[in-house]
């Protein structure tokens, strides 16, 4: 052996992709989602920044300038916050509704759509304090500490250098006006924070590759696992061939029943069957009881040769006949002089054996 049996040196199958992924265990990176949803929120806050400063001016101009006043009515006090929190909703629910769709996307854009109802259940051993330590104390949360506090580290750094770069601008702002203060804050913040997206995303991307790696580690399996998967998926295999034959025997039981109840098979050949019967009593026309290619037609003659049934080969009605007539249903007008000839050239005999 290459290993022992706690290591894991077989490759994960597809069958234990699946089962791990039933189980909600998949790559995700919340790094991702974050970046997402702050991109898609400076961008709608750049599109809808008309709307929402006015909305601010609009607010601060009302409370601060003593157009408004409430006294000490409690009833005006309610209409007057629930203006504001209608007028405030009407402002950032679009903004709410593209961040949630933002997170959902990119959620969906690292493992696709994935429904795990377990995972919302109720689970006692989530409140077990002992496997709470023993995931704190775990190598794999240490990894990802230490891994959270170089991405911090690395967006100190660049928001640090971006500081140090701008610092003539930045020390500029203390000369001026309140307008050259606001105008010239917001370019560098706008500066620096697009600095820093760029870098999120690089880490969110880095994050995510590393998830992925550390997730096919976790499902390499083990040689008793292996051995395991084996016997699974012999199992399952043999069950499935179980499930096909029994199949396989209702069809055959099907077909013969109904070959059975036939006055006149029609052949073309070993490529196409079809079982006809006719009661002139009953019936206004011959009915196709079953009919089929290839495998199934061959099936079809041997189980009519075994009812000592009365076969035809006439390859071009047989042909036309699987083609146009369904299962269940009575020939067609147009049929009905060539397949009337056969049946009147069937001795009487054939209607007295057939199994009704």
């Amino acid at each position: 052996m290459s290993g022992t049996s706690g290591d894991k040196i077989h490759p994960p199958t597809p069958q234990r992709r699946q089962q791990v992924r039933q189980q909600g265990q998949v790559a995700r990176s919340r790094d991702v989602v974050a970046v997402a949803v702050l991109v898609a929120g400076l961008a709608v806050l750049w599109i809808q920044r008309n709307d929402l400063s006015s909305w601010i001016s609009g607010v601060a101009t009302s409370h601060l300038s003593g157009q408004v006043s409430i006294g000490a009515d409690p009833l005006a006090a309610v209409e007057l916050g629930r203006q504001t929190f209608l007028q405030m909703g009407a402002v950032l629910l679009p903004v709410l509704a593209v961040l949630w769709l933002a997170a959902v996307i990119s959620q969906v854009g690292q493992f696709g759509m994935l429904l795990v109802p377990n995972k919302i259940a109720c689970d006692p051993q989530r409140l077990n304090p002992i496997n709470n330590l023993q995931r704190l104390v775990a190598i794999d949360n240490w990894m990802r500490t230490g891994w959270g506090l170089l991405k911090l580290a690395a967006m100190l750094g660049v928001a640090g250098s971006s500081m140090w770069n701008l610092r003539v601008e930045i020390l500029g702002l203390g000369v001026g006006n309140l307008q050259h203060l606001a105008v010239g804050g917001a370019a560098i913040l706008s500066n620096v924070a697009v600095r820093l997206l760029a870098v999120a995303a690089v880490l969110a991307l880095a994050d995510f590759a590393l998830q992925r790696w550390h997730h096919e580690r976790r499902l390499w399996m083990t040689e008793d696992q292996q051995r395991e998967a084996s016997r699974e998926e012999r199992k399952g295999s043999t069950q499935a061939q179980q499930r096909r034959q029994h199949r396989h025997q209702l069809a055959q039981q099907a077909i013969d029943a109904e070959v059975a109840q036939a006055d006149l098979v029609l052949i073309a050949g070993t490529s196409l069957a079809v079982a006809l019967r006719y009661d002139p009593a009953t019936m206004p026309a011959p009915q196709v009881l079953v009919k089929g290619a290839g495998p199934t037609a061959v099936e079809i003659y041997r189980l009519a040769q075994r009812h000592g049934k009365w076969i035809m080969d006439d390859r071009k009605l047989t042909r036309e006949m699987h083609r146009r007539v369904l299962v269940g249903r009575v020939l067609p007008a147009d049929m009905y002089p060539a397949v009337a000839r056969m049946f009147a050239d069937l001795p009487p005999a054939v209607f007295a054996k057939t199994d009704r």
